[in-house]
């Protein structure tokens, strides 16, 4: 893909169009990979997933959008180093804010609670996602080999999720898990 394409890509996905949005997401994906590889001091996928989030929910501070590239390889060299820092194995509720973590503002009756009305609120596809991307802690490859689809395909799914979850935690806190 030459670079003006990739521009128009990205003005694309900045102005909220999702398929260019899912389609950035996969070039980066795949264009990235060997560096990651080289990088990452855990799951490949899982460290181009969270680049590729941290990608698109940064687009607006994209002073050049032809430089996407070397924006995403900042970016991915940032995910790496945090986990070279701190490898730890993922929790149910590791992603959520402070606020939402046992011992940071919720009991574990509370975080079940929490983890009930997410589930309440996903469709059924979404559901088996955050069930096995969170709860049962597999990486982006392992949701991949346990669904039978692609590794590419499952973290656009896991960045929609992402966001799905970042709604529902403002109705949570907003009290809509009380109807």
């Amino acid at each position: 893909m030459e670079r003006v394409e990739l521009g128009d890509l990205v003005r694309a996905a900045r102005r909220g169009e999702r398929a260019a949005q899912e389609r950035l997401f996969l070039c980066l994906f795949r264009d990235l990979r060997p560096l990651a590889r080289r990088l990452a001091s855990r799951e490949v996928d899982d460290v181009l997933a969270e680049m590729g989030v941290r990608v698109l929910e940064s687009l607006g501070r994209l002073e050049e959008d032809e430089q996407i590239l070397s924006f995403a390889v900042a970016v991915l060299r940032n995910v790496a180093r945090e986990g070279w820092r701190a490898e730890r194995k993922f929790s149910a509720v590791q992603h959520l804010p402070e606020r939402f973590r046992l011992n940071g503002g919720l009991s574990a009756v509370e975080t079940e609670d929490l983890i009930a009305f997410i589930e309440r609120k996903l469709q059924d596809e979404e559901r088996d996602l955050f069930r096995s991307w969170r709860l049962h802690g597999f990486s982006v490859r392992g949701v991949a080999e346990e669904t039978s689809i692609a590794v590419n395909a499952v973290a656009c799914r896991i960045y929609r999720l992402r966001q799905k979850l970042k709604a529902l935690l403002g109705e949570y806190e907003l009290g809509g898990w009380t109807g």
